[in-house]
């Protein structure tokens, strides 16, 4: 662990493409300074567009989709350039695609440090801090990268009190040794999770952001609807009796 440490250490001091990403957004000259909003970023874990959902699992998410619409918002036709969290979280946190890392670590490396470094230490959250904005971070249940965020002005803790079943679910380490241990015997991985109100709590502390004053930049990593499956549509603990394709479909409805 120790070496593997001072190798990712090091792969993040030689690294161009963290020395490139280090470059501050450039503002344009003479550009109008327009009225500074909150900005929310909500990050749903594995959420597929509604052209997917429809083809994959028969379920059309466009109804949902059109009542954003209705509300004001913008709905811009998707294509991922990622296919997993560890390299889409830090593209797009950093206005930059990331190509090059494959040619600097190799196509077969599996180190993410530099990834991980560039999602806490990235372009977005330095540009906004520099016109004025306050960077409010919801962390998210386990994921590494967004465990912590050390630039957060205020970091959102929405677990209250301590909880041993919880404890054994707070970071990556802790449930990848719960599962190769004899406690997946005792309790399967959904099991484990069903008890957790992380994604409730979540957006409630999200919907009171707006109360404080302004301008804020919001980061929120939810892990859902990704695996496990816990909740159905209506967001209640999920009964054994559903399917797996019930399952996905019920947690996107409950995200919505």
């Amino acid at each position: 662990i120790t070496m593997a440490h001072v190798r990712s250490n090091r792969a993040i001091r030689q690294s161009a493409v963290v020395r490139r990403l280090a470059q501050p957004i450039r503002v344009r000259p003479g550009a109008a300074a327009g009225p500074r909003r909150d900005i929310y970023l909500i990050v749903l874990d594995e959420y597929a567009n509604a052209e997917v959902t429809q083809a994959r699992f028969g379920f059309d998410n466009h109804v949902f989709l059109d009542s954003l619409r209705r509300l004001g918002f913008v709905v811009p036709a998707v294509h991922s350039n990622y296919l997993h969290t560890a390299l889409s979280i830090p593209s797009l946190l950093n206005t930059s695609q990331l190509a090059e890392l494959s040619g600097e670590l190799g196509s077969h490396a599996r180190d993410v440090s530099i990834l991980h470094y560039l999602v806490e230490n990235n372009r977005t959250v330095a540009f906004l801090k520099s016109q004025g904005y306050r960077f409010v971070f919801f962390p998210s249940q386990w994921w590494p990268a967004t465990r912590h965020n050390s630039h957060a002005d205020v970091e959102v803790d929405v677990w209250n009190g301590w909880h041993p079943l919880r404890e054994l679910s707070r970071s990556h380490l802790r449930r990848t040794l719960r599962k190769a241990s004899m406690l997946d015997l005792l309790q399967r991985e959904a099991a484990w999770n069903i008890f957790d109100d992380h994604y409730r709590r979540t957006f409630s502390a999200i919907a009171r952001v707006p109360k404080s004053p302004g301008p804020d930049f919001v980061l929120a990593h939810l892990l859902l609807p990704h695996l496990p499956f816990v909740v159905d549509r209506d967001c209640h603990p999920l009964t054994r009796s559903s399917k797996g394709k019930e399952r996905y479909v019920g947690q996107v409805e409950c995200v919505n």
